[in-house]
C-alpha cells in the first residue's frame, strides 16, 4: 500500500535493500509491507530531527534525576 503522490524515496529503496541481503532469509514471508511502513516511520522521524534548527551555542537538555540513597 504505497502512496503514489509522493516520490519515490531512494533512501527507501537502499534501506530496505540492506536489509533483505543481511536478513532476507531470517526474515518470514509477508513482513515486506510492515517493514517499509517502519523505515518510512524512521525516515520521517530522521528528517524531523534533521529540520530542526540548531546553532552552535545549542546543547543539550539537562537530564534531572532525583537523588536516591539506595541507588549508586
Amino acid at each position: 500500500m504505497t502512496n503514489e503522490s509522493q516520490p519515490p524515496d531512494p533512501r527507501l529503496d537502499a534501506a530496505l535493500a540492506r536489509i533483505q541481503a543481511q536478513h532476507g532469509q531470517h526474515l518470514p514471508p509477508g513482513t515486506e509491507e510492515r517493514l517499509r511502513t517502519s523505515v518510512q516511520a524512521l525516515l520521517a522521524a530522521a528528517d524531523t530531527l534533521r529540520a530542526t534548527p540548531l546553532t552552535n551555542a545549542d546543547e543539550p537538555d539537562p537530564i534531572y534525576r532525583a537523588y536516591r540513597a539506595d541507588m549508586p
